[in-house]
């Protein structure tokens, strides 16, 4: 799916996603990455859902987002129960969706002004 609007001076946009990529701005991505509208961390270290643990949330968490999205890859997973524990525990609102969801969510959300922070596995 490609995206077309524009948020104002948000520095990082998802453009476009497929099955196992994502685009952000003009960079396509294949590996899991954070984005907010003023960052772009694409040497995020778990390589899957199955690999997520607490403490790679922690640049999520130091962002201090109204709403922590994580795009979950083709298919909606669960992260393991210490890893839920501690979104539960972050105080911020967190939604948890196949990456495809997570990309137009975050868009809206940013369209809304909303302070947003995603984590995506393409």
């Amino acid at each position: 799916m490609k995206f077309s609007e524009d948020f104002g001076n948000t520095r990082f946009r998802i453009r476009a996603y497929g099955p196992g990529w994502v685009r952000v701005n003009e960079q396509t991505l294949s590996r899991p990455f954070i984005i907010s509208p003023e960052q772009l961390v694409t040497d995020w270290p778990p390589t899957g859902m199955d690999q997520l643990q607490p403490e790679h949330l922690e640049p999520l968490f130091d962002y201090g987002a109204e709403i922590i999205l994580i795009g979950t890859g083709t298919r909606h997973l669960l992260p393991c129960p210490a890893t839920y524990q501690a979104l539960i525990r972050s105080g911020s609102g967190f939604e948890l969706m196949e990456t495809g969801a997570a990309c137009r969510t975050l868009s809206v959300l940013l369209s809304e002004n909303r302070r947003t922070i995603a984590a995506l596995f393409p």
